[in-house]
Order: C-alpha cells, then sequence, then structure tokens
C-alpha cells in the first residue's frame, strides 16, 4: 500500500519516490498509475488504485490518494479509512492456491509524521 498525493506523482513523498526508485521501471509505473485515473491530473481523496509491481517481490501496488497532512488528528482519521479502503480491495484478489498465504505491506508517512 502506498500513500500518494492526489496528483499521484510518485516522485514526491518519502514512500512514493521509494517505491519509484525501487521498481525497474519507475516511469512506467507512474504511466501505468496515471492511466488507471483515465490520464486526469487530480485523483478524489480516497481513491485507490492497483499497479503491477514491476519487478517488487509482490504481485501488485496499492496507491492511495491522500490529501495533504493536515494535523495530527484530522489526517489520522484518514490514514484508518484509506487502510480500510486497502483491506477491502486486498480481499478482492484471490491467492494463487488455497494454502498461500497473502500479506499486505503498508508505506504510510513521510517526514512530516515520522514521529507519530
Amino acid at each position: 500500500m502506498n500513500t500518494v498525493a492526489t496528483d499521484l506523482n510518485m516522485k514526491y513523498g518519502a514512500v512514493s519516490a521509494s517505491l519509484f526508485n525501487a521498481v525497474t521501471d519507475g516511469s512506467e509505473l507512474q504511466s501505468e498509475l496515471k492511466k488507471k485515473n483515465n490520464l486526469k491530473n487530480t485523483a478524489k481523496f480516497g481513491e485507490l488504485f492497483e499497479t503491477m509491481s514491476y519487478g517488487l517481490n509482490c504481485k501488485n501496488i496499492f496507491h492511495g490518494a491522500l490529501q495533504a497532512w493536515k494535523g495530527k488528528e484530522q489526517s489520522s482519521r484518514k490514514v484508518n479509512f484509506k487502510v480500510k479502503i486497502c483491506c477491502n480491495a486486498c480481499c478482492r484478489i484471490p491467492p494463487p492456491s488455497p494454502s498461500d498465504e497473502q500479506y499486505v505491506t503498508f508505506g504510510i508517512g513521510d517526514k512530516k509524521i515520522a514521529g507519530w
């Protein structure tokens, strides 16, 4: 789970930028993310987008559009909301076989909430 600003620019934000640099082709990941939003310049808060993993050790990457950090109380509710949306989306993806376990990793935060 990646948190991304509503402009979907993965070069900004600690988690998004790390993913952008870690995948085999960050520009392809960025392009797919924009296509998932029908090439619009901004996404709505709360929207969730699923992309391929581009070489990461996972099947998919979920990107949740969050608004700018505006204080601990307000933003923590938004993060909780985003986690719920992502968990619901992940539950729709069947595991490769019934015995396989599924894991979700959340990368939530940037330098503004590092002490949160």
